[in-house]
């Protein structure tokens, strides 16, 4: 009994196998459209500010270009996951075909962990200066007001 339940299921997923394909490219073509949403609105209050500086201006440019750009690929990586299942299957192309389009898969999804390191380095390093600037001037204006006390 156990035995037919196995092959009756092994045989179930095999007339199924899309569906983790369709699942896991729709979840990923959602986050990237999410993602994409959430990083223009967050890029409109440093576009609208003009009292930011070149160097902040620039920052936050590069911010917002490296993550569309991830946030674009994410969406494209859960468009060619389920493309790739049904267009490369064996019967259809060859083994080097398949090969070299799920390769490309791969190269993408490297380049956006390489743009999300790279976000965290930049973001990191940004926020650190920011921080020795705001204590600087919290250290001159205690200064200054140690000398206004005496």
């Amino acid at each position: 009994m156990p035995c037919s339940l196995v092959a009756t299921s092994l045989l179930a997923a095999e007339r199924n196998d899309w569906l983790p394909a369709i699942v896991v490219g729709a979840l990923l073509v959602l986050l990237g459209g999410w993602f994409l949403r959430m990083h223009l609105a967050a890029w409109r209050a440093p576009a609208a500010d003009h009292t930011l500086g070149d160097t902040e201006r620039r920052h936050y440019r590069r911010q917002f270009w490296r993550r569309m750009q991830a946030s674009s690929l994410i969406a494209l990586i859960g468009l060619l996951l389920p493309a790739g299942d049904q267009l490369l299957r064996p019967e259809r192309v060859s083994q080097a075909m398949a090969a070299v389009f799920w390769l490309l898969v791969l190269a993408l999804t490297c380049w956006v962990l390489l743009l999300a390191i790279v976000d965290i380095i930049a973001t990191r390093s940004h926020s650190q200066i920011t921080l020795s600037r705001i204590q600087q001037k919290q250290m001159a204006l205690n200064a200054e007001a140690d000398r206004l006390r005496s």
